[in-house]
């Protein structure tokens, strides 16, 4: 079933999701996210996608994204990556989640 999802249209559907949860009236505006495995590449590719209005992210595992993508990830990120799966881009997803002195 997750394998005959459209990548694209999965992500832009979470990056509305995050929209709509930051301005709901029930919302104190802070919006996280996280996902394990197929979940945790989708968490990643919406920390690249949604910019300041995704928080912070805990993706365990997961696709993580290009290289390339990383400087546009604003989420402050918890990293859980088993290193036997560890990419090229890693040392770019570490430098992603360099220490904040932001709040929470």
């Amino acid at each position: 079933m997750i394998g005959q999802l459209d990548r694209a249209r999965t992500v832009a559907n979470a990056v509305a999701s995050v929209r709509f949860l930051k301005g709901h009236a029930a919302s104190n505006g802070k919006v996280e996210a996280t996902g394990f495995c197929w979940g945790g590449g989708m968490v990643n590719a919406l920390a690249v996608v949604a910019g300041a209005d995704l928080l912070a992210a805990a993706p365990y595992y997961g696709a993580q994204p290009p290289a390339a993508d990383v400087p546009s990830i604003k989420a402050r990120l918890v990293l859980h990556i088993m290193p036997a799966t560890t990419t090229a881009s890693t040392p770019a997803s570490r430098h992603a989640a360099r220490p904040s002195t932001r709040p929470v």
